[in-house]
């Protein structure tokens, strides 16, 4: 009994595949479930913080692309700016999907690779904001 206690069998036949894509609530069930039964849920915790936190990384490099540009540039030299912030955001989400993927693969522990550069990313925003101003 204790065994099947919360036992789902969309979520059991989800884990192990290769490229399954859980939704919020599935992720955070399967990880209550997994962690009583002490399965390895690095690969799930992955895929769920790829999905709630990593679309956050777009806010600070908002904060740092306008306040490292003029109002001049922004609006007369409106094609090397979009070129620009443009290729920076490129570079970074890159970086991003690369630990996600590292993560995902179980290479690097899911904490570390999604939210330990997120946390970098803000806290270097923040520095380099109060520093401007």
């Amino acid at each position: 009994m204790y065994t099947l206690d919360g036992f789902e069998p969309k979520i059991i036949n989800n884990v192990y595949k290769a490229n399954v894509q859980f939704s919020i609530m599935d992720a955070i069930r399967t990880i209550i479930l997994l962690d009583d039964q002490d399965f390895n849920t690095n690969k799930i915790k992955a895929i769920l913080y790829s999905q709630t936190l990593m679309p956050f990384f777009i806010l600070p490099l908002i904060v740092l692309i306008f306040l490292y540009t003029k109002e001049s540039s922004r609006f007369f030299n409106t094609a090397k700016f979009i070129s620009i912030t443009s290729f920076i955001t490129l570079v970074v989400w890159g970086i991003m999907f690369l630990l996600q993927k590292l993560a995902l693969g179980s290479i690097i522990l899911s904490e570390i690779a999604i939210i330990l550069p997120l946390v970098v990313l803000f806290i270097l925003t923040k520095i380099i904001y109060s520093k401007y101003i």
